[in-house]
This record gives C-alpha cells, sequence and structure tokens, in this order.
C-alpha cells in the first residue's frame, strides 16, 4: 500500500495551502488593529488643527466686532470657546501684535501663532 497516492498528495498540498492562507489573513487582521490604534491620536491631531485655525478666524472677527472698545484687547483676552467637539483659547501679545490660538480636541494640542493682527482685524 502507497502512502503518497494522488490523492493523498492533493490532501496535504490542501492543507498546506489552507494552513498558509490563514496564516495570511490573521497576519492582514492585526496589522488592520495596529493601524486603526494609530489613526485616532492622528485624527485628533487634524481636528486639534482644524479647531486652533477657527480660533484664529474667530480672533479676527471678534477684534473687528469689539474695535471700538476703548480697553480692546486688554480686556478681551485670553478667550477661551469650545467648539466642534473640542475648544480653542485666543490669547494676544499686545508688544508683539500677534495672537495665539491653542486648539484642543480629546489628547491633541496644536497651537497656530497669526503675526501683525492689528492689520487682520482693521484695528487702528
Amino acid at each position: 500500500m502507497k502512502l503518497l497516492t494522488e490523492k493523498g498528495i492533493s490532501l496535504v498540498i490542501l492543507i498546506v495551502a489552507i494552513t498558509l492562507t490563514s496564516l495570511m489573513g490573521v497576519g492582514i487582521v492585526s496589522f488592520m488593529g495596529a493601524k486603526q490604534k494609530t489613526l485616532v491620536p492622528q485624527v485628533q491631531t487634524y481636528q486639534a488643527y482644524a479647531i486652533a485655525h477657527a480660533g484664529i478666524e474667530f480672533a479676527i472677527r471678534y477684534a473687528y466686532d469689539n474695535k471700538d472698545d476703548n480697553d480692546f484687547p486688554n480686556a478681551h483676552f485670553p478667550k477661551t470657546v469650545s467648539f466642534g467637539g473640542g475648544s480653542f483659547t485666543i490669547t494676544y501679545d499686545r508688544n508683539n501684535n500677534f495672537v495665539l490660538s491653542k486648539g484642543t480636541y480629546g489628547t491633541a494640542t496644536r497651537t497656530i501663532e497669526l503675526t501683525n493682527f492689528r492689520s487682520y482685524a482693521n484695528i487702528p
């Protein structure tokens, strides 16, 4: 009686092929799981950047709306606003004439600086 007949070899090849395919599938699934874990902080960083940018836009509009106030911008900044599931904090540096917007979303924080702020907001 022969052990390795045509049917026996086909069965061995089939078992090896199924095993290799299963191992590749497990590898792909574990890779996708690891990729998903690293994607969350990256998305939060992009959202924090967008919120910080919204803070700059808000500061320009806020300054334009309040430019007639005699104590502007000293009494109005720093200002924190909740926005888009996160928040931004605007600070104004009077000596150097720039606005700093710090956007926060989840665990991520991004900062944007706008120089020459008075000209953007049409403040004399």
